[in-house]
């Protein structure tokens, strides 16, 4: 697979802290590309490439949960209040765009 294609798919899941679709995408993806895949007790995806016996060890630990919103109430008015997941900071909510991935329509934003 492309980069972009792997990039657009890793963005497009829905990975907030509660809900980590993204550990079964990441091993789906890199599965083709190690030698072993394994899980820890905190559920971390580990990859092991068996380089050359004198080549360098690198580890990349990049974090794979989004930030996001889990609605609170819905007033009267049809208001959502939420409740922030994952460090979402107030400042930024009025230049987000949301999705909700339960919504039965495809591609509902």
């Amino acid at each position: 697979m492309k980069s972009l294609g792997v990039l657009e798919k890793l963005s497009n899941v829905c990975g907030v802290t509660v809900r980590e679709e993204v550990r079964g995408l990441m091993k789906d993806l890199l599965k083709p590309n190690v030698d072993e895949t394994n899980e820890d007790k905190p559920r971390n995806v580990i990859d092991v490439n068996k380089g050359k016996k004198d080549s360098p060890t690198v580890m990349l630990a990049p974090p794979v949960n989004k930030i996001g919103l889990v609605v609170k109430t819905i007033t009267e008015k049809g208001f959502l209040q939420f409740v922030r997941i994952g460090g979402l900071d107030d400042r930024i909510l009025h230049a987000c765009n949301t999705s909700n991935p339960t919504s039965p329509r495809k591609g509902h934003r």
